[in-house]
């Protein structure tokens, strides 16, 4: 489950691309041809899971959290839509540039076919422009790369309904998620992070995962984390 909004790194990406005027405009043109549609965060939004390659890293510690659940980047890479994050400017100048072209090709063909002004119920001009922006949603500033992100992007207008969308609280905010099933196999080890009483918190982790069954109401279900490889991080704890 996730949700993240790239402001920077999404307005950034669009300007990156060649013929940054024409295209920007075509992108407000389409968004006032489909000024009908829902504008809410239900429809033209572009959300993301975000995953590290980077493994028992300190600043990951101090900025997520004290445990680290480790996965088959193979079995989730069948269930999720994974991209590896781009962070070296020329490389994102360069797909930047590839993908407005694509875009503006595929308006191009799609204004020859119809020249007319289109109506209330075309939809292809404003889902080609949101396919321009979620490919942006990969884009990161050189200052992260040392986390080595992994994103699941997912478009909504594409694939999903009013109804998939969830809300949860997150310190001062109300955050729209949606979920998505992966399997028990694609989870390969949990890592507990530096901290007080690290022994005990393995200890007792295991203890959990081991007593985890597929049909807990009934406590006869067969355990499905038992193989799950729980270990403490390297990194030195100091306590204040």
């Amino acid at each position: 489950k996730g949700y993240i909004k790239e402001e920077v790194d999404r307005v950034s990406a669009l300007h990156l691309g060649e013929s940054r005027v024409n295209v920007l405009s075509s992108l407000r043109l389409l968004q006032g041809v489909a000024s009908h549609r829902d504008q809410s965060v239900t429809y033209g939004t572009v959300m993301v899971t975000s995953f590290s390659r980077a493994y028992d890293q300190l600043s990951q510690w101090r900025g997520y959290g004290l445990y680290c659940i480790e996965f088959d980047e193979g079995v989730l890479g069948e269930h999720l839509p994974l991209h590896k994050c781009v962070y070296e400017p020329n490389e994102k100048r360069s797909l930047a540039a590839l993908s407005v072209r694509e875009g503006l090709a595929k308006l191009s063909t799609y204004f020859e076919a119809k020249p007319e002004i289109p109506h209330v119920s075309v939809n292809e001009p404003y889902e080609i422009a949101e396919v321009v922006e979620a490919k942006a949603a990969i884009f990161k500033h050189e200052g992260f790369a040392e986390e080595q992100e992994v994103r699941a992007v997912f478009e909504m207008w594409k694939h999903y309904y009013p109804e998939d969308l969830k809300h949860r609280v997150r310190a001062d905010m109300i955050v729209p998620f949606i979920e998505r099933p992966i399997p028990a196999k694609s989870i390969k080890s949990i890592t507990v992070g530096p901290m007080n009483n690290q022994a005990m918190a393995i200890a007792s982790l295991t203890s959990f995962l081991q007593c985890w069954q597929d049909d807990p109401a009934e406590r006869k279900g067969v355990p499905i984390f038992h193989d799950i490889v729980v270990k403490g991080s390297l990194v030195p704890f100091r306590s204040a």
